[in-house]
């Protein structure tokens, strides 16, 4: 696979400190609790939050400090019995959530709100335990775990009349590891036998007699417990993976096939697996911390149309990402040159891959990998910023700020530890409005992305060469020391490094003629800067 140099001038700035403070949470009298479980509904944003008075509710906020506030008081006092999970799905614009569910197998109740506190109805009470709701057409679907070894599916129309059980007795030894939907059908998939590797993908058009398995016996390779993984919808299709092969269904029994092989787990199950689609064309992302080994497969939903397109090979631990776009590239971390962590991006009309930036190296591998904390997330903020958030310890990440136009990375304070939003532990906040909020320290924060921007801007304008192109000398003014300079050709191979710069003054004239990159070493802080000799 070839690998293009970084073309674009980059910088890392540290201890930036700009966040504005949204929720007041105090806790004199009950016990403090992070904010979790952030959903955006109706231009709002809603999550669980706990403070003096209230014990964990769902709370809202327009983003302002002034419009934070408590939605509904549905346990009242401060009783922590209520363990409010924000599982959630919107029906007819409402926004439909779990509360009350106490233990695994006592019960819950389903809510529904418009966003309005008299607006915050309870729909109904059952028996058991629910793990996600999800919108099929004109109905809401969630399954109900009874006991340890069986569930039940239900669906509601988002009253008491209109909730009803489809079908239950169904044989369980886990909650379902998926729920979601094509063409108005439910699917689902659990461990449903004593093997707890062979197991069936299910569907349901909201009765008895539309509700079985649509597969044989299957197991995956998607995490260590052997669970299917990635599923997408894709042009009127729902896509997953198991162990040996790429699937896709309409929701019916005779349509649901093997399309292709991707990564062959054999005895090596992945570790980590992401998929996404761009430019009208999947991509799937395995990774196998034994093999230390991440592959990416590109498929069009045909045989023919499904190959290995990238993959990586390392001696040393780099940790993988789940997938992101820009435009038409794929973005993700893997290994570099060096056998650190990088963030690298991948065209997807040719197959190009860039080396944008180092984030980590010499990491030490974690005994197991447990892809929510140890897998990066890039999630983006606006048209040209992105979040990156990686493991420091525990339940919490760091976050990092990436520029893509400039191709600069910021590892602010503000953002070293994130909390990681439970119960699904995949989210330390939420994008909203084009602008990050995030859990720390017990409170709901806002990143200034302007005051970050405003001064990466003044650092990078700081740093200018002339003339450019050159034949024979640079000259390079700042007004920052410099530690070292280093310059690199553009198969990234080094050719010039110098401890001292000699009053601004750089000698390139036994460089050929070409385009090279002048690395600035500003006593940790790095510049690189395309210089062409001519």
């Amino acid at each position: 696979m070839k690998n293009l140099p970084l073309i674009m001038s980059l910088f890392i700035s540290i201890g930036i400190n700009a966040q504005i403070q949204i929720s007041n949470f105090t806790y004199n009298s009950v016990s403090s609790g992070s904010p979790y479980g952030f959903v955006e509904y109706n231009d709002k944003i809603y999550f669980i939050g706990r403070t003096d008075g209230f014990g964990s509710e769902i709370w809202q906020s327009d983003g302002t400090n002034i419009n934070t506030k408590i939605l509904k008081d549905i346990n009242p006092g401060e009783s922590d019995a209520i363990n409010l999970t924000l599982l959630s799905a919107t029906l007819n614009n409402e926004l439909y959530f779990v509360a009350k569910s106490v233990h695994p197998y006592i019960g819950g109740e389903i809510w529904k709100t418009d966003g309005t506190e008299q607006g915050t109805t309870k729909v109904i009470s059952y028996t058991g335990r629910t793990y996600g709701l999800t919108t099929v057409g004109n109905q809401i679907y969630f399954i109900v775990l009874t006991d340890e070894t069986s569930l039940e599916i239900w669906k509601t129309d988002g009253t008491a009349l209109g909730t009803t059980m489809v079908k239950g007795g169904i044989k369980a030894l886990s909650p379902p590891s998926f729920q979601g939907k094509i063409n108005n059908t439910f699917i689902f998939y659990a461990v449903i036998d004593e093997s707890g590797y062979k197991n069936k993908v299910w569907r349901s058009d909201g009765t008895t007699n539309g509700t079985y398995p649509i597969t044989d016996d299957l197991d995956g390779n998607g995490s260590s417990n052997g669970t299917l993984s990635q599923y997408i919808e894709y042009n009127n299709k729902l896509y997953f993976v198991s162990r040996y092969f790429l699937h896709e269904t309409d929701g019916t029994l005779e349509n649901t096939k093997v399309i292709a092989n991707l990564w062959n787990a054999t005895t090596n199950l992945v570790d980590f697996s992401d998929v996404i689609e761009v430019n009208n064309k999947l991509y799937f992302l395995f990774y196998s911390m034994d093999l230390l080994k991440l592959s990416i497969y590109e498929s069009d939903g045909t045989s023919s149309g499904t190959n290995e397109i990238y993959t990586d090979i390392s001696d040393q631990y780099f940790y993988p990402s789940y997938l992101s776009k820009k435009n038409d590239d794929l973005l993700f971390t893997t290994v570099n040159n060096t056998k650190g962590t990088s963030l690298k991006s991948l065209n997807t009309n040719n197959h190009e891959v860039s080396d944008l930036v180092e984030l980590d190296k010499n990491l030490a591998q974690p005994t197991t990998f447990f892809d929510p904390f140890n897998a990066c997330s890039i999630d983006k903020i606006n048209g040209t910023d992105y979040i990156l958030t990686t493991n420091t310890s525990g339940t919490r990440k760091k976050g990092r700020i990436y520029n893509s136009s400039s191709n600069t990375i910021n590892d602010p304070e503000a953002l070293s530890s994130l909390y990681m939003n439970i119960p699904n532990f995949t989210s330390y906040g939420i994008i909203y409005n084009q602008e990050l909020y995030y859990s720390k320290e017990n409170q709901v924060w806002k990143y200034d992305q302007n005051s970050l921007s405003n001064k990466a801007q003044a650092y990078n304008l700081s740093t200018s060469i002339h003339p450019n192109p050159s034949s024979g000398f640079l000259y390079l003014n700042t007004s920052n020391k410099i530690k070292n300079i280093s310059i690199y050709d553009i198969n990234s191979r080094l050719i010039f490094e110098n401890q001292e710069l000699n009053n601004g003054k750089i000698d390139i004239t036994e460089l050929k003629k070409g385009v090279y990159f002048l690395k600035i070493n500003y006593n940790g802080n790095i510049v690189t800067k395309k210089i062409i000799k001519k």
